[in-house]
């Protein structure tokens, strides 16, 4: 289907991909597959995932499949010689996601039964498996909120058991699955924040226009009274990150005031006037993660992805571990789990052309021991690497993008393949990527651009996205095949555009 000719770069709208060995660059000397990769294995599910610490720091959990539906498993912190074993064994539905019940025995975990709108919340112990059903109910979401180290035996969930409309606060035991409503959702709240003894003390709803509003009270028995109200320029941009131990800061992520999303510090002083104040911003990009003490409830690192994640810190008492930890592996760092005590951390390195590696921190040994990585499958292939490049559009806005092309290219110039985010409110980002990779593989060139209206570069980028579909925004997409033309990274007439949700309806 011919779809845009300009500067002999022809648009194919692609539902496949069908490649032979008669493909012009292919990867070579891969030792499992000859020069193909099986197209499975780039696109097979992690092995391991969403890796944990226990709060006592000497359990490890994570999700991984038993017989090829995930599970929970667990592994001794300190033995590495140890097998991981399972502690679920369901045969249909996976698991969804889980946590650690600050009581440390318990892992907590969701699952759809059996669809999404039913979601059902399970306690299972590490030793012996017993599982509690916390939320048995027929059509019920059950969604986490908190958990708090001051009630290890309890945490804090919504529910729309009484109306499946509003989600009533509920504090829920793991060990006896005792529930209890603690706010009954009258109001139309859609989400809501506790402190740390679980209280629920803000709340969040929109309005019929579109307003993002968040509301707080200094205790559960006083009324509920606005804090901010965010705009529909504003909403994707804000909202509330957490409260401090003392209950005394609550943070939020705010671009009302700037063209990018910044965190702010909302404090209360002891006569009881109230301050607002910035912590960090980026004049490039949005805050992208925020890194809390597990302890005090503070921030201590701050990460804005512009092209990659830069990365702030705030707490210098967490500097030589931060310094440490980049030396450890060339990936890019984050840290996932911590301990209760905040001495063993887990950390996860993302890397483009090699699986995520998965390190055991001890912070008073300063020694990171590697655990596993989240795809076996991939070790000792020749995988392509992925560039971050910025392109200029035609009327001077700058787009981030990244560019994979195929092993042993040497640098001339290939068919290529234009992939286009959906959203159009998401954003690409650097790291392994299953279509970037398989087509790499085939010998394609494969491109993808952050175009006007994507996130996380700012309101004012975001808006230049407004009416503009099948406009500028496509325009961009125009302007990335052609500096792909200009590189000699594409060959004019070999270029496909390919994508799905908005970035199906770029290709059509």
């Amino acid at each position: 289907m011919k779809m845009h000719q300009s500067n002999s770069a022809l648009f194919i709208a692609l539902s496949a991909l069908t490649v032979t060995t008669s493909s012009p660059v292919l990867a070579q000397n891969n030792p499992r597959a000859g020069s193909l990769i099986p197209r499975d294995v780039f696109f097979h599910a992690p092995e391991r995932t969403s890796v944990q610490v226990s709060p006592d720091g000497e359990q490890i959990a994570f999700l991984a499949p038993l017989a090829g539906v995930l599970n929970l498993w667990v592994l001794p912190a300190n033995d590495p010689d140890v097998q991981a074993r399972p502690i679920t064994a369901s045969a249909t539905q996976p698991v969804r996601t889980f946590f650690w019940a600050m009581n440390g025995h318990q892992l907590v975990y969701e699952q759809y039964r059996p669809s999404y709108r039913n979601v059902r919340m399970y306690a299972v112990s590490i030793e012996d498996g017993a599982e509690v059903p916390l939320t048995p109910f027929e059509n019920a979401q059950a969604t986490f909120i908190a958990k708090s180290e001051a009630f290890p035996d309890e945490i804090l969930i919504t529910l729309n058991q009484r109306d499946a409309l509003q989600h009533d606060a509920c504090r829920l035991n793991t060990t006896t699955g005792e529930l209890v409503t603690v706010l009954q959702n009258d109001l139309g709240f859609t989400s809501f924040m506790a402190d740390a003894n679980l209280n629920p003390l803000l709340a969040m709803r929109y309005t019929a226009s579109g307003v993002l509003k968040a509301y707080t009270r200094p205790t559960v028995d006083d009324a509920w009274e606005q804090l901010i109200a965010w705009g529909p320029q504003d909403s994707q941009t804000s909202g509330p990150v957490g409260y401090s131990a003392d209950g005394q800061s609550l943070y939020l992520m705010d671009s009302r005031e700037s063209e990018t999303g910044g965190l702010y510090v909302y404090a209360t002083t002891e006569d009881g006037v109230g301050t607002y104040e910035l912590v960090a911003s980026n004049t490039k990009a949005d805050v992208r993660q925020v890194i809390m003490d597990p302890i005090s409830g503070h921030p201590q690192a701050i990460g804005f992805e512009y092209a990659r994640m830069e990365w702030r810190i705030l707490d210098e008492s967490i500097r030589p571990d931060w310094d440490y930890l980049v030396s450890v592996d060339p990936g890019e760092m984050s840290i996932v789990s911590r301990s209760a005590d905040d001495r063993r951390w887990i950390v996860a390195f993302e890397h483009d052309n090699r699986p995520k590696d998965y390190y055991l921190f001890d912070r008073d040994r300063a020694e990171a021991r590697h655990l596993f990585n989240d795809r076996p499958e991939l070790d000792n292939l020749r995988l392509a690497s992925m560039e971050t490049v910025i392109i200029q559009a035609r009327d001077g806005l700058n787009l981030v993008g990244y560019l994979t092309r195929p092993v042993d290219a040497r640098r001339r110039p290939t068919p290529m393949v234009l992939l286009v985010h959906g959203g159009p409110w998401s954003r690409d980002s650097w790291g392994y990527n299953p279509i970037h990779q398989w087509l790499a593989n085939r010998g394609y060139s494969v491109l993808s651009v952050n175009y006007r209206g994507s996130i996380g570069f700012g309101k004012p980028f975001v808006d230049a996205g407004n009416r503009e579909w099948a406009g500028k925004m496509h325009q961009d997409l125009v302007d990335a095949a052609q500096w792909a033309i200009k590189q000699r990274v594409a060959i004019p007439n070999k270029i496909a555009i390919m994508g799905s949700s908005y970035g199906g309806y770029a290709v059509l």
